[in-house]
Formats: structure tokens, sequence, C-alpha cells
């Protein structure tokens, strides 16, 4: 059973289903952008993450491996600068990355979260089954800034915002609710402090939060 969680859409990057960069609109000056601090892509910068399943009682217990994110250095694409951030965990994934005026994307202009547009889906995508055409399930991300406070571990971020994915499930038997939602939540000058996933078959949902993490200079 897979994991419909839009972290593999972003920070893992194994797949992407994002709106191409070129529906971003890029004629604002990126000389003149100054960026929010949401997006610290450095070589040298890391991020520990550890997986939580939810308790009886109401709380949360940590399980699970723990996943490791870093930047490892930098990569010439097409002319453009990206960062290489290696994901280690259960597996090894490598992907590139940069700040495109205020867009986190990828290599493949693909485009991961925001820091500048509240206001427009940033990505909506159908995925169908390649043998019969019917849909599996369809993923749509908006971001909000609504001044979030978010407490995990690694500390207490203040100012924090989040990118909201609404997925529908078509395919097998989906647990309720469908659609639901996954929140990502970005504190300024870290990234990505915690997030929520469930599985297909699973109303149960479940948090990854950072237990440390280095920005380098």
């Amino acid at each position: 059973m897979k994991k419909i969680s839009i972290l593999l859409l972003s920070m893992i990057m194994i797949s992407f289903f994002a709106c191409k960069k070129d529906e971003v609109k890029e004629d604002q000056d990126s000389s003149k952008y100054q960026s929010k601090g949401y997006i610290p892509l450095k070589a040298g910068s890391y991020w520990i993450y550890q997986s939580y399943r939810p308790t009886a009682s109401g709380g949360d217990t940590a399980f699970g491996n723990i996943d490791s994110v870093y930047i490892s250095g930098t990569k010439e694409i097409n002319s453009k600068t990206y960062y290489i951030s290696v994901r280690e965990g259960n597996a090894k994934f490598i992907s590139y990355v940069r700040d495109s005026v205020g867009y986190l994307v990828d290599s493949l202009g693909n485009v991961i979260m925001s820091e500048v547009n509240f206001t427009d889906t940033i990505f909506s995508k159908t995925k169908y089954n390649s043998v019969t055409g019917k849909p599996l399930y369809h993923i749509s991300k908006i971001m909000y800034n609504e001044d979030k406070q978010i407490i995990v571990p690694a500390g207490t971020f203040n100012h924090c915002i989040e990118a909201r994915d609404r997925a529908k499930v078509y395919m097998g038997n989906p647990a309720q609710p469908n659609p639901f939602y996954n929140h990502y939540y970005y504190a300024k000058n870290v990234g990505l402090v915690e997030y929520t996933y469930r599985f297909t078959g699973s109303a149960t949902v479940f948090k990854v939060k950072l237990i440390r993490y280095h920005i380098a200079e």
C-alpha cells in the first residue's frame, strides 16, 4: 500500500505531479527579490526527522526509522544552479532543487512550495491508470499564511507557513474521509519542521517532526 503523501512530491521528491515552472509567473525581476527565509538552501545544511503515530490518549509516540535530509552541494543544470538534496532513511534519494523567486522548484521545473503565493493553486494533477485510463487519484496544493506556531522536538517555531495538500483517491477502497488533507509547515530560516501523511486504506494520520537541524552559514 502506498502513502498518499505529498512528502513524496516535495521533500522526498520521489515523484512530482506539480505544475511546471513555466506556469509560474516569472516576469518578476529576480535581482530585486528578497527571500523571506522559508527556503534555506545552503550546502552543509541538514534536517533530521522522526515519525510519530497517534495514541489512544490523544497524544503521539515515536516509531520507525529516523530520516535525514541534507544539502551536499550544487550542480549546474540548463545554466541554472541547483542544490543537491539527499534524503536517507529506508532508502536514499537524490533530487535537485532551487529557489526560483520565492518558489521551491526541482530540476524538472515542478513547484514544491512557495513563500510568496498564498492565492493560487500551485499544482493540480490527476494520476491515471496507464492501462484502463481510469483516474487513480487527484492531488492539489495551495499555500496558507496563518501565522502558525509549531512545536516539535527541535524547538518552538512561530510564524510558520503551510503547504496544504488535498488528495482525492479513486483506486481501491480508500478510507474516509476522502478527499483528505496533508499539512506541511515551514519555519523561517529553518525550512520544513512538521508534516502529516496517511495511507490510502487507513484514516490514521501520522506526523513527521523535525528533531534537530543545522543551517549552514
